[in-house]
């Protein structure tokens, strides 16, 4: 802590963070520090942490998100080395033989969807519920890990980003639907209770930060770290059980308009007024701090991409993608606030068990 307080004050954020977690020397010198790998391990806590900085100007959480990286453990040797992040076209690069091989006419290459490489996950046969962690394992993410690296990271290479600025925010984008469809419809099926899943909700968290970290790198490195966060994002959504993913059923069922449980739930297909106001303030006075995060980035995500009408995403290979539509959000919010209780009242105490209990820690895709 004391080491990155004194690099900071001495260099600036910004310099200290990209020289720490983006170099070469932090990454791929002798020993390989694989310090960028390290700043989204541990369910993206270095990274939540140092984004709490970045959008906020509290330099002791960026020291904090700085010191759990170098503490950390690499986690992701098998969704990427040097070569994944070497431009397309380098002698001898992974990447290099993938776009030759996709794109013969020396073009741009193709960019692939979140979307489509999403439906393209839940076809593969080698990813379904218990072929890459069983569902009584401790370490789901490890095992799929383990067992499936090299296939998620052939789906993350279709997903491609340039230094172009504009392209960089079109990512970004596709960040956000991703996070909320897969926590969203990830968790919901038709006639059971929505299932809160603990570890995708931190991809939501997490997102919610991705926009305010890019601002304060270079281009080269805002690629890199969207090109290293991809990869994890689907790894996670893999060990969880892959779940399948009703959208049309969901899009029909959930409600646009969340109440809370003593309320009239809304029949219309449009909210009354803007719903975030109900959700917003039934989130504020909630004790779990992960519920309050989750909450904030999909109404900040709402705010952003709300207005997409149905069929903006029917390009996309998605069953159901025509469904999808800026309400993706706040159907989602509605659903968190349902698993984790609307009326919470500041003056309740939960123990670890009980708040634990609220979440659904045991994966999705085996039901």
């Amino acid at each position: 802590m004391g080491f990155f307080a004194d690099e900071i004050q001495t260099h600036g954020l910004r310099q200290t963070f990209e020289r720490f977690i983006f170099s070469h020397e932090a990454n791929w010198t002798k020993n390989e520090p694989r310090m960028l790998d390290r700043f989204i391990s541990g369910l993206l806590h270095p990274l939540i942490h140092f984004g709490h900085a970045a959008e906020f100007g509290v330099e002791g959480m960026a020291v904090e998100g700085l010191a759990q990286a170098a503490v950390h453990k690499t986690a992701y040797t098998r969704l990427y080395d040097a070569s994944y992040f070497s431009p397309p076209g380098s002698s001898g690069s992974y990447l290099a033989s993938l776009t030759s091989a996709l794109n013969l006419g020396g073009g741009k290459p193709q960019h692939t969807h979140a979307f489509t490489i999403l439906a393209r996950i839940l076809a593969d046969e080698r990813l379904e519920a218990g072929k890459t962690c069983t569902r009584d394992s401790d370490t789901k993410f490890t095992d799929t890990i383990n067992n499936a690296g090299d296939i998620i990271r052939e789906y993350a290479s279709l997903w491609k980003v340039s230094e172009d600025e504009k392209e960089i925010q079109e990512r970004v984008e596709e960040l956000a639907w991703l996070v909320a469809l897969m926590f969203g419809a990830g968790g919901w099926k038709k006639d059971r209770d929505f299932k809160a899943d603990f570890f995708l909700v931190h991809l939501v968290t997490s997102d919610l930060f991705i926009p305010s970290i890019l601002s304060l790198l270079k281009p080269a490195h805002k690629v890199d770290l969207l090109r290293a966060y991809f990869p994890v994002l689907l790894a996670y959504f893999v060990s969880r059980g892959r779940p399948a993913l009703d959208v049309k059923g969901f899009y029909s069922s959930v409600t646009v308009d969340p109440k809370p449980e003593h309320s009239s739930a809304s029949k219309s297909s449009e909210a009354i007024g803007n719903p975030w106001y109900t959700v917003l303030t039934h989130t504020i006075p909630h004790r779990d701090e992960h519920h309050v995060k989750a909450e904030r980035a999909l109404a900040h995500s709402a705010a952003l991409y709300g207005i997409r009408p149905k069929g903006y995403f029917s390009h996309t290979e998605l069953k159901g993608a025509e469904e999808i539509d800026g309400t993706l959000f706040v159907r989602t919010g509605g659903l968190l606030m349902g698993a984790l209780k609307w009326n919470f009242a500041l003056e309740t105490k939960l123990d670890d068990e009980q708040q634990e209990w609220m979440w659904s820690p045991d994966g999705l895709g085996w039901d």
